[in-house]
């Protein structure tokens, strides 16, 4: 769908105009989060499992900033063309719901750490951290509260309401989380929650509406569309577009509350967290390495990866020659590089196959750069299956004990080849037998010369998988049976 197909021209002649920002909220790939040394929570985390006293509202308890998402918000602001701020600050936005334990929401809203950016020819208002909330889970008996959410790092980005239809918006979405993604900044994956949109929808002539917490491109897309048709008929009708929050259920719309107002959350600076001063020289109080320039590391870090298009083109070029909808599954930083160190020990299309359906499909919400297989590991692993030495079946088995991290792969493998050798020893055996009539017959009426032949013939077969002396040994039980 394009714009012109909201440019409605009313009763009255007045062409219908929708304008349309969008507030993206990426989770960061840090270890830790913003203000405590928890680890970062993952969705597999058990409920309640990954907090800290601070994550918890608890008295006492102190915010200590993560540096990383400091980092990972500067990288941000290099990739949106944004004004760093020499100055930012993190301020106390006041509401009451239960997923907030503090009653405030930490963010930057006096000092963002970036300002008046663009990207994809779309203008961008501000760039700021804050907070993540906990997670509600709602049942008909009770409703029930899992923190292991609460502090993660997020980057909040701000567009101005220039996009003029769901298209537009969609399209945007799309390629920023391709980059944010591609440039190892955040997972940016919606079906995990590690991206959340919400969409500001008006049409000429009436009231502003919020449409919060969508949770997948395709959601944002329909509901900019049930939106911005709503509100031109509301107005075609003579009545008034509120300026209000709604939801999304998947077909329409509903309301939620009354829009807030910057008032109404009683922003204050945050009297525990001192400003931050970002400039050439580093992070004045804490500076990270007295002999670089912080922002320039920042764009060092930045040019030093490559941005989805880039990627795309090279996973799908020689040497590598994969389908489009493979070298999607490796646009991630982390998994580009894991994919290509892999390659370079073992180049051959299954590797592609195996770190992609089998690989990806175990780490889950696990990062690459986290994961604790190695490219060597799953090149040997890969290698191995592609020899013969060990069955695909087998390969897998390994594949879900090893990422555990409890048994070193090297030994899961070396038990299971073992194993496998000695299961394929007698099956071998029984059917070259079954092929070699007259020699079996030989080695059935004991006859000694035809033991070498049969220890021969057995080691061609596998390979040199095993050693002469074990087959030997077989062989010889046979012998005169």
């Amino acid at each position: 769908m394009t714009s012109t197909s909201y440019r409605i021209a009313s009763s009255t002649g007045r062409r219908r105009v929708p304008s349309i920002g969008l507030e993206l909220h990426f989770q960061l790939s840090t270890l830790r989060k913003l203000f405590s040394p928890a680890p970062k929570s993952l969705p597999s985390s058990s409920p309640n499992s990954n907090l800290a006293p601070f994550d918890a509202g608890l008295p006492g308890s102190q915010p200590q900033l993560n540096l990383h998402a400091l980092v990972q918000a500067v990288r941000t602001c290099l990739l949106l063309k944004c004004d760093i701020q020499r100055l930012c600050t993190f301020d106390r936005k006041h509401y009451f719901y239960p997923d907030s334990p503090n009653g405030y929401q930490i963010t930057q809203h006096y000092h963002p750490i970036g300002r008046s950016g663009s990207f994809d020819s779309v203008c961008i208002s501000q760039v700021q951290l804050e907070q993540d909330t906990a997670k509600t889970i709602y049942s008909d008996a009770s409703t029930l509260i899992d923190y292991n959410r609460s502090g993660n790092a997020l980057v909040e980005i701000v567009t101005t309401p220039t996009l003029k239809s769901a298209h537009e918006a969609s399209a945007f979405i799309r390629s920023l989380q391709r980059s944010m993604k591609s440039m190892g900044i955040s997972q940016a994956a919606m079906d995990k929650g590690s991206l959340r949109v919400d969409v500001n929808v008006s049409v000429s002539g009436g009231g502003k509406v919020e449409i919060k917490n969508l949770a997948s491109v395709r959601g944002a897309k329909a509901a900019i569309e049930y939106e911005v048709t709503r509100q031109t008929n509301l107005l075609e009708a003579r009545s008034d577009v509120f300026q209000e929050t709604r939801g999304f259920d998947g077909e329409k719309t509903f309301s939620v509350r009354m829009k807030e107002t910057s008032s109404d959350y009683r922003y204050m600076p945050d009297p525990d967290i001192p400003p931050v001063y970002v400039d050439e020289v580093g992070l004045r109080n804490c500076i990270i390495n007295h002999t670089q320039k912080f922002i320039s590391r920042c764009k060092d870090s930045l040019q030093s990866e490559e941005l989805p298009e880039s990627i795309m083109q090279l996973l799908s070029s020689s040497p590598y020659n994969l389908p489009y909808a493979d070298a999607k599954s490796l646009l991630d930083h982390s998994a580009t590089n894991f994919f290509k160190e892999a390659w370079s020990i073992h180049p051959h299309r299954s590797t592609a196959n195996w770190i992609i359906h089998d690989l990806c499909g175990r780490l889950k919400d696990v990062e690459f750069n986290e994961c604790l297989i190695t490219p060597s590991d799953i090149a040997r692993l890969i290698q191995k299956v592609d020899d013969k030495t060990i069955t695909a079946y087998t390969a897998k088995t390994i594949l879900a004990q090893a990422i555990t991290g409890k048994i070193p792969i090297n030994d899961i493998i070396l038990q299971a080849t073992k194993a496998n050798v000695n299961n394929d020893l007698g099956t071998v055996l029984e059917a070259l037998m079954k092929r070699n009539k007259a020699q079996a017959n030989q080695l059935s009426n004991g006859e000694e010369k035809i033991v070498k032949w049969w220890v021969g013939t057995v080691m061609r077969e596998l390979r040199g998988r095993c050693k002469v002396e074990e087959v030997e040994v077989l062989v010889r039980s046979l012998l005169g049976r």
